[in-house]
């Protein structure tokens, strides 16, 4: 017969196994090593204590050994990140004129809730390794067992943290914007609407700007833009009357990295100031209109230098008159 060490073995029915004496014919024993084992058995009666009978099989019990199962892989991953797990370091030690081969790998994995592990579930099977990502955050354990060819199973188990997302968010100063003008961003968990997970705080701000600039807080930028570590960034677009997608993201120190958050902004063309020359009379009235500046011109603004002085007012109209 065969077994697998740190399994119960049952003998051939009508041997004993043990060390003291027992009344039933069969036994089972639990072998703590693999290796060929001889049964021997002593028979005897109440009635004649003196008269007993030998028996040695000729053949031996066979225990072969069970895998040596273990896996590495990282204790701490995010959700719905696929993750990658190595169980190729599990080995199985050959037996003399047996050779021994892990022949399966199953992966199971169990939610714990409350300090009580759930029920295991196969997430992966037939491979040493194993990539899966979990939808639920919390604790797990993941469990690979590992079988011989010869039916020897051996289980071992992780408890990993599945982590949640932070969320990137972010306003921006306004929105069109000028061209050639520093535009700024606000990402930070503050004011500008990023959120950190609940087990982890944004410490990594990636923008990407839409128009080939792009700033990490952790590493910088390109010259015309910027960024501090608190979420806040800037840039400078140099070409009017387009529109750029800015996309944020965030890292915790879980290492958790957001979905990207994506915005638009539209660059508006440069405001032009003039106006027609007129001939100015003095003490007279003298009307001034600035219909020649950019047609989106919302704001007008005159000032006037007069015998060292100098008077300033703004309309929301091209036209004013001033008396010199």
């Amino acid at each position: 017969s065969a077994g697998c060490n740190g399994s119960l073995v049952p003998p051939t029915p009508g041997q004993w196994m043990g060390i003291s004496p027992t009344l039933t014919p069969n036994w089972t024993n639990t072998y703590d090593d693999p290796g060929y084992y001889w049964v021997y058995q002593i028979t005897s009666n109440n009635v004649f204590p003196n008269m007993y009978d030998e028996y040695i099989d000729n053949d031996s019990i066979i225990v072969h050994p069970k895998p040596n199962t273990q896996f590495t892989g990282d204790d701490e991953v995010c959700i719905d990140v696929l993750h990658t797990w190595d169980g190729s370091s599990s080995t199985i030690n050959d037996l003399m004129y047996h050779p021994q081969l892990i022949v399966t790998w199953e992966w199971e994995a169990a939610e714990i809730i409350g300090g009580i592990t759930g029920s295991f579930n196969p997430i992966g099977t037939g491979t040493s390794t194993l990539t899966h990502s979990f939808s639920n955050a919390g604790d797990w354990e993941i469990k690979l067992t590992c079988t011989s060819d010869n039916g020897c199973s051996r289980s071992f188990v992780q408890t990993i943290t599945v982590h949640e997302l932070p969320i990137a968010n972010f306003s921006s100063e306004y929105t069109p914007a000028c061209v050639e003008t520093t535009v700024n961003f606000d990402g930070s968990t503050l004011t500008g609407g990023s959120i950190d997970s609940p087990t982890g705080t944004i410490g990594q701000w990636v923008w990407d700007f839409g128009d080939g600039n792009q700033w990490n807080s952790t590493t910088g930028g390109t010259p015309i833009l910027g960024g501090i570590g608190n979420g806040d960034a800037w840039n400078i677009y140099l070409s009017p009357s387009t529109t750029y997608t800015i996309t944020l993201t965030v890292t915790d120190g879980n290492g958790c990295v957001s979905e990207p958050r994506e915005n638009d902004i539209f660059i508006a063309p440069a405001i032009q100031a003039d106006f027609n020359p007129v001939t100015v009379c003095l003490n007279t009235p003298t009307p001034f209109d600035g219909s020649l500046s950019s047609s989106n011109s919302t704001e007008w603004t005159w000032e006037f230098f007069d015998s060292g002085t100098s008077y300033t007012e703004t309309n929301t109209t091209p036209t004013t008159t001033y008396t010199f």
